[in-house]
């Protein structure tokens, strides 16, 4: 299949076997609907198994995973493919799914506004260096975006994943000037960024210009900088734990939930 473009197909997964497994480097796949129609299929839509292919405008549903990345040291090597406009959904596992036991011959994924919803675990399963840029991973029973090794960056979008996270794994990278994390969703008042500790060293260090400021330990435990600003004026709709320091008085006072208790300073 090098070089090969295959145009406006309908294929049918009737046999649980992969339906397309590409081995040959720099093929196309183009415009292409794959569907399949056993119970329970144990094979995937595309493996690809490759390097520089392109999967350019395909629809994948009902397969095992949709979109398979397969490299192991064997060595089978599958670096710098590209999805573009594909649509993945109903899956029985990943939309789109990189064998993570081999990261090392299975890396470079980009993949430019993929929509991958609607499957039975993980929308993404990614490894390292990887690209998700535009379109969005939703409504998938595992993450939105299932990340397992380093140097990934996402700018994607992730909403309704039943697994309860957005995205996971070790590194979320921003990138372009004065490179901001902004977190909300306008259509609630009770949504929140969380933190979910796991691993081995279980903290979260919040790092500027190299100088880590302040970390968080799964413990609750806050370490700070030697300098802590305290507000000189109460907050105007103070949470329990709240605080602020009257210079007037030098009284330090803490909302307990209900009023401000003034601390005996020593």
């Amino acid at each position: 299949m090098v070089g090969t473009g295959i145009k406006s197909t309908v294929l049918s997964q009737d046999a649980d076997v992969n339906v397309i497994e590409i081995t040959a480097h720099g093929c196309e796949i183009a415009n292409m609907k794959i569907t399949g129609t056993v119970t329970n299929p144990t094979k995937d839509g595309i493996v690809i198994k490759s390097c520089r292919n392109l999967i350019k405008e395909v629809e994948v549903e009902k397969t095992y995973n949709g979109i398979q990345l397969y490299g192991d040291n064997t060595p089978i090597y599958c670096y710098w493919n590209t999805l573009v406009k594909c649509y993945i959904h109903h899956c029985i596992n990943d939309g789109v799914h990189m064998n993570d036991a081999s990261p090392g011959y299975c890396n470079n994924l980009l993949a430019l506004d993929c929509d991958v919803n609607h499957n039975g675990n993980h929308g993404f399963h990614i490894t390292r260096y990887c690209r998700i840029i535009g379109g969005q991973s939703s409504y998938n029973s595992g993450k939105g975006f299932n990340v397992t090794d380093a140097h990934n960056i996402i700018h994607s979008f992730a909403e309704g994943n039943d697994g309860g996270n957005g995205i996971q794994g070790r590194e979320l990278e921003l990138i372009g000037g004065n490179p901001y994390l902004y977190l909300t969703d306008p259509r609630y008042t009770d949504r929140y960024f969380q933190l979910a500790f796991s691993g081995y060293y279980k903290r979260a260090d919040f790092n500027v210009d190299g100088t880590t400021v302040m970390q968080l330990f799964d413990t609750g435990r806050l370490k700070a900088p030697a300098i802590l600003n305290i507000p000189t004026s109460a907050p105007a709709s103070p949470q329990e734990g709240d605080m602020y320091f009257d210079s007037a008085t030098n009284t330090l006072y803490i909302y307990n939930g209900s009023a401000w208790v003034s601390v005996t300073l020593t």
